[in-house]
């Protein structure tokens, strides 16, 4: 995957994209969660300011997690 700038000086670690809708969420890599398209908002249960450390991102029906580079996973609901 290509890295591309969500925010200035922030890298985008993953992004998932949501085969029910067409959205999905865009993973930075301090662990602050982007919808876009049709996806709802995400509440994320973690969040890394001025650590690069979130890696990956995957979604389940009601949510999903996040992996950090430590292999701990942190949950994130969306409404």
């Amino acid at each position: 995957m290509t890295s591309t700038n969500v925010h200035p000086g922030r890298l985008t670690a993953a992004a998932a994209v949501r085969t029910a809708d067409a959205g999905g969420y865009v993973l930075e890599d301090d662990g602050t969660i982007h919808p876009f398209g049709d996806a709802s908002a995400a509440s994320s249960s973690a969040t890394f300011p001025g650590w690069a450390v979130a890696h990956d991102i995957v979604t389940g029906p009601d949510g999903g997690l996040v992996l950090d580079a430590y292999g701990r996973r942190h949950p994130f609901s969306v409404s």
